[in-house]
């Protein structure tokens, strides 16, 4: 998941499907809309641009400076192909970034610049963010993360975000913290994702996680595909037994579109109603199964606590969709 930090900008790119799961121009212009921690703020209008190839789309929003450090942004795409409904939405977590937003003053003075000693250290504490503290230099640490190539990672103090880095391509990423003890997450597209402790000392800190992927078997009843979303708790995590104790939000998936070419065809129309795996976090109707069948090339509508969405169903026997972030 993407973080920005109140204030900033937000630059990202959608694209839009058609029924036969191809890149396709909306009928008109798109157009964004935005969420603050699940509540919709019409204060906040995001500008799309259609760029090449056709479907594609750019989408900027500035942050409101008011919007707090911890905060989610949703970003929704609207559009409309061949007169149905389809909605995009990106998930994107505010950070607080560091010192260099601390106003001018004389060094040492309340809410001013800290004092620096000989040695080049901090030498007074200086509040960045509640939960958030920068050591006096004695206790500033690093994490060097060996894991897979291009995963996400972030660390918790709590549920206070401190550090997101992402992984190169030889699955090395490095975060900077205060010494300490924190949850570190490593997300991956096609893995399961794993939370483990660390504790780190002054100086050079480093860790291997190791993550497995996510087994995704075919359904099977032919003309399904077997979808594979993770939910993850608002901080980010998998919602699992071991990262939450909370109730999961309400998801369901209801059929709005039947794939191309299924006219004459009889298909179940019921509500589909879906729930984490305690120990993955993967929605699933059916226990065990790791995952969500549904017809290919189908549209189904997605809703999930306020928000709601058209899922366009690829026309495989599985698919891995990524994160769901539940507010």
């Amino acid at each position: 998941m993407a973080v920005y930090s109140p204030g900033s900008t937000i630059a990202t790119v959608a694209a839009v499907y058609g029924p036969n799961n191809a890149l396709q121009s909306a009928d008109a212009l798109p157009t964004a809309s935005v969420l603050r921690n699940g509540v919709a703020d019409a204060s906040v209008v995001p500008t799309v641009a259609a760029i090449a190839p056709a479907g594609v789309y750019t989408i900027t929003c500035a942050i409101p400076s008011s919007y707090l450090p911890g905060d989610g942004v949703t970003i929704m795409l609207s559009a409309t192909v061949g007169g149905a409904p389809i909605f995009d939405l990106q998930e994107f977590q505010l950070v607080s970034w560091g010192v260099n937003s601390l106003p001018a003053a004389q060094p040492g003075a309340s809410g001013g610049l800290p004092t620096i000693n000989s040695s080049g250290n901090l030498a007074q504490d200086v509040d960045l963010a509640p939960g958030q503290i920068v050591n006096d230099g004695t206790g500033n640490a690093t994490l060097t993360i060996t894991t897979t190539a291009n995963a996400s990672v972030s660390l918790y103090s709590g549920s206070n975000l401190v550090a997101v880095s992402q992984a190169n391509g030889s699955g090395v990423a490095t975060v900077a913290a205060p010494a300490g003890t924190y949850n570190l997450t490593v997300t991956a597209a096609g893995m399961n994702g794993a939370t483990e402790s660390v504790t780190l000392v002054p100086g050079a800190n480093s860790v291997t996680v190791t993550l497995s992927a996510i087994v995704v078997s075919s359904p099977s009843t032919p003309g399904l595909c077997r979808v594979v979303y993770v939910l993850s708790t608002p901080g980010g995590l998998p919602w699992t037994t071991a990262n939450t104790s909370a109730t999961p939000p309400a998801i369901t998936l209801t059929l709005s579109a039947l794939p191309a070419g299924s006219t004459g065809q009889v298909f179940d129309a019921a509500i589909v109603t879906v729930v984490p795996d305690a120990t993955t976090g993967i929605l699933e109707a059916i226990p065990g199964t790791g995952g969500v069948d549904l017809l290919q090339g189908a549209q189904y509508l997605v809703a999930a606590g306020q928000k709601s969405w058209t899922l366009s169903v690829p026309t495989t026997a599985t698919a891995t969709l990524g994160s769901l972030i539940a507010t």
